[in-house]
């Protein structure tokens, strides 16, 4: 987690130019930036709390990055670029600067 002031540095328009990655199993299948986000995070919050309330804590999906989704792969390069995920397999998303998670495919 990083407050924006910890951010400003890396402040691109509406959004930052942090680096971020999707792997699977260790292979990079993805790498973009947040600056090319189709929405800001304050557009996101504001949209998510429509109608509830939004707290400290709660988590916002923001989407894959650019060639970070499997079926976005396939559409353009064709299903054998990239296996479907199976049990067993890892996924990580990397941003510069805001953190790694890492979830596991049971």
């Amino acid at each position: 987690m990083a407050t924006p002031d910890e951010l400003a540095s890396a402040r691109s328009g509406k959004s930052f130019d942090l680096a971020m990655t999707a792997s699977v199993n260790g292979a990079v299948i993805g790498q973009d930036t947040l600056a090319s986000m189709a929405f800001s995070f304050a557009e996101m919050t504001a949209h998510a709390s429509r109608g509830t309330w939004v707290k400290p804590g709660d988590i916002l999906g923001s989407g894959t990055c650019g060639g970070g989704c499997l079926a976005e792969l396939w559409g353009r390069r064709g299903r054998d670029v990239h296996a479907p995920l199976a049990p067993g397999d890892t996924v990580t998303v990397s941003v510069e600067r805001l953190g790694t998670i890492t979830s596991r495919i049971t």
